[in-house]
């Protein structure tokens, strides 16, 4: 609540550490092949697995109203 409030600039890395964003990229990494990485281990899993992970997700969201 207190970085949304106060603007206050985090480094990546420690936005990382806390589980608010999942990888930081090293300067010269390929970001668009790290994403890709991603994006190929989600689509090895299970689809419909990784559908209601996402409906997790989602309805987990929808309830921080």
């Amino acid at each position: 609540m207190e970085l949304v409030l106060t603007g206050t600039p985090v480094p990546a890395t420690e936005l990382e550490r806390f589980g608010l964003i999942n990888k930081v990229c090293q300067a010269g990494e390929d970001v668009v092949q790290a994403a890709v990485a991603v994006a190929e281990r989600v689509a090895s899993l299970s689809a419909p697995a990784v559908q209601l992970a996402k409906q997790a997700v989602k309805t987990g969201k929808s309830g921080l109203k």
